[in-house]
């Protein structure tokens, strides 16, 4: 088979080895509004489903759209890069396990159910962060949220471009799940590449303007703990991966190219900036070695 007839056999196959890892296709049908019949059609390479409905699909699976489309998956795998399945199914064991200590302990925080009723949803999204030790500019990541099974997962891509250079000099990729309480969400992650540090993203559950939602983050910069100002920004539906990451990066906040909500967020007040850092613990302790001497 060449042409249309073998992109619809490899995403027939692919569709196929993704969902043998599911409990059930009527889940998958259910959680993505696709017809059964219709799905059926997908499964046997009889029809490619719309850019849309293929986002839809992705994104409940946990696969990137070319790979589902594009590369034969290896027999066992989600993904040919190793991102598919296994790891999608160690997050979701996370997420449930997370979910059951928090029904045993606080059995009032259903945080599923909790997710499942708020604006943040599955979707394509930017989200700023100050830059630390630079006052006036921020970084620009990119970010996708999907279910897998009953766990609302997401990966971040950054591209940290140092100040007056065009080439990337950081790169980093979270991935991990997200938990929801009365009023807010945490997004908790791993670097997927060095220094695999962890970091926890705190916002609102409502959403600003109609695209935006405002927390904190805590992670590592260079090493140092720190907590700082962020912002989501929902993406429109029609974005795709590559507009959303081709616009990342370091930007000044005052760039005509940020929200102007994000603007106002970054902006520092009449008390602090938008970051915040822990001490230098070295300097401390050699000062309290000092004064002891």
């Amino acid at each position: 088979m060449t042409g249309k007839s073998e992109g619809h056999a490899v995403f027939a196959s692919n569709l196929r080895t993704l969902c043998a890892a599911e409990s059930s296709i009527a889940d998958i049908c259910r959680d993505t509004g696709i017809n059964r019949q219709q799905f059926n059609k997908y499964l046997a390479g009889r029809a490619i489903p719309s850019a849309t409905v293929l986002r839809r699909i992705c994104q409940r699976l946990g696969v990137t759209e070319d790979a589902l489309l594009a590369v034969p998956f290896a027999p066992g795998s989600a993904q040919p890069d190793g991102d598919g399945t296994t790891v999608n199914a160690r997050l979701g064991h996370l997420g449930r396990d997370l979910e059951r200590i928090f029904n045993v302990y606080m059995p009032d925080i259903k945080s599923v159910t909790r997710l499942e009723n708020t604006a943040f949803t599955a979707g394509r999204y930017h989200i700023y962060f100050p830059l630390s030790d630079f006052a006036g500019y921020l970084v620009r990541a990119y970010m996708e949220v999907w279910w897998h099974k009953h766990t609302l997962m997401f990966t971040r891509l950054t591209r940290l471009k140092q100040i007056g250079k065009s080439e990337v000099s950081v790169r980093g990729r979270h991935l991990g799940v997200a938990l929801a309480s009365k009023g807010e969400i945490s997004l908790m992650g791993r670097n997927r590449s060095a220094p695999f540090q962890v970091s926890v993203i705190n916002f609102t559950s409502d959403i600003l303007s109609k695209r935006f939602f405002v927390g904190l983050t805590m992670t590592h910069a260079a090493g140092r703990p720190l907590a700082c100002r962020c912002v989501l920004e929902r993406l429109p539906e029609a974005t795709s991966r590559r507009d959303g990451l081709n616009s990342c990066g370091v930007l000044q906040v005052r760039d005509e190219a940020v929200p102007r909500f994000v603007q106002q967020v970054m902006r520092p007040d009449s008390l602090r900036g938008p970051t915040l850092q822990l001490p230098d613990i070295d300097h401390i302790i050699n000062s309290a070695m000092l004064e002891l001497e």
